[in-house]
């Protein structure tokens, strides 16, 4: 607060009134004040009292309608093409056309929308009405899987945390997916899409991914507390020597990809692994497509008989799950110390 106006708010992984707006629904907390200097940007623009009473309004039209809005489980589909919108609608119906395909449970697209979520309902709500959206058949009433537990995201996150000293560093961690090639590259993510709580990177869909470029962060994990497990995906490995140690920041692990077509530049990717354990020391977990020389590629790898190697097909969720399991299971279990 500046001048008795409110700045901003942040809550987890949501901020401006997003973040006032939920925190508005609490009924009882602890409250402190810490007096200084405010040089952040007013992100909220409204007077205090406008906020407040504009908070407390939605909050009672959502009380009054909640159960006229698609449950949380609900996933949802685009019915129309996104290039047939008129033009000069609300800039939220344009972000929710944005999100649904990466983002179809309406959680998740809750979650991930930049807007307060009385807002985000009511529109999504009016896009239903008007065919905009619809609700998948057979998806209305489909219980939440759980991925990971609250206790296993809180142990994730600590170890994260304290595998860096510089706190500003502490509100990501990330899994580095190196790969053979796009192809592989492509297949895996859009398995991941099925995961509990993955989310794909909004400015990026998976089918242009695969045919332009697969370089960057491709999705994410939302941890308790607000913290993001980042996948950054690198499609190739040929000439990336030099730059491992940028896409290092913040590595909390490791995944190795190839297909029977990246078996004859499996020792690029081992290669590749070598250098990054050498900067930084993460759990690692390897998956391959396809029909493959299990002994040989044991071999380039430098595995033992016993070490877990995951085969995943297009379909078989349950492969990428072990993928995940595997690695978060060595992360919490293994010292893995900031080198």
């Amino acid at each position: 607060m500046k001048e008795g106006n409110i700045c901003n708010a942040t809550l987890e992984g949501a901020e401006r009134e997003k973040a006032l707006f939920r925190m508005l629904q609490w009924a009882e907390g602890g409250f402190e004040f810490t007096p200084g200097p405010v040089t952040s940007p007013k992100k909220i623009k409204g007077a205090t009292g406008s906020v407040l009473m504009e908070g407390m309004r939605q909050f009672d039209e959502f009380r009054k309608r909640q159960n006229e809005f698609p449950g949380p489980n609900a996933a949802l589909k685009l019915k129309i093409d996104p290039a047939s919108l008129p033009n000069g609608l609300q800039p939220v119906i344009h972000e929710i056309v944005q999100l649904v395909r990466s983002n179809p449970r309406v959680f998740d697209l809750v979650e991930r929308c930049h807007y307060p979520d009385y807002e985000v309902l009511t529109t999504i709500s009016s896009m239903l009405a008007k065919g905009v959206l619809e609700v998948e058949k057979g998806a209305e009433e489909a219980p939440a899987e759980e991925f990971l537990t609250t206790d296993q995201m809180i142990s994730i996150r600590e170890k994260i945390m304290g595998r860096f000293a510089d706190i500003t560093g502490l509100n990501y961690g990330k899994i580095l997916i190196i790969s053979t090639g796009s192809g592989v590259m492509a297949d895996f993510l859009n398995e991941c899409r099925k995961i509990p709580g993955f989310s794909t990177n909004q400015k990026s869909a998976l089918e242009e991914i695969a045919l332009v470029n697969p370089l960057g962060e491709a999705g994410s994990f939302r941890l308790y507390g607000g913290m993001d497990l980042v996948l950054f995906s690198i499609p190739t490995v040929r000439n990336m020597g030099p730059l491992w140690r940028s896409f290092s920041t913040g590595l909390a692990g490791l995944i190795l990809l190839w297909d029977e077509e990246g078996e004859g530049v499996l020792k690029e990717l081992t290669a590749a692994k070598r250098d990054i354990l050498l900067k930084r020391r993460v759990p690692v977990a390897h998956a391959f497509k396809g029909g493959i020389d299990v002994g040989v590629c044991r071999k380039v790898l430098g595995l033992k008989s016993n070490d877990p190697m995951f085969a995943f097909a297009p379909g078989e969720k349950d492969a990428v799950h072990e993928v995940f399991y595997s690695l978060f299971g060595n992360l919490v279990k293994e010292d893995y110390a900031a080198v």
